[in-house]
């Protein structure tokens, strides 16, 4: 029998970002079953706190709004 355990939050929602008070201290963790999709772009915004660089979600996002460069509109088949 094998039995495994995922980190995981109260919400599902998982936690990336500075941790409290502390300088240089960051977190990325409570993925649960979702780490697999969202480790990599969180990772990356994690990384970029760290330095002090732009965060990549930004990006992200501007890429997958309706009407921006990049984006592709859903078409029904048909």
């Amino acid at each position: 029998a094998r039995t495994a355990v995922r980190a995981t939050t109260p919400d599902r929602l998982p936690l990336a970002g500075a941790i409290g008070e502390q300088a240089g201290a960051f977190a990325l963790t409570g993925f649960g079953s979702r780490g697999f999709s969202l480790a990599p772009l969180l990772a990356e915004h994690v990384a970029a706190l760290a330095v002090g660089a732009p965060s990549p979600r930004k990006a992200a996002r501007a890429t997958s709004q309706p009407g921006s460069v990049g984006a592709q509109k859903a078409t029904p088949s048909m």
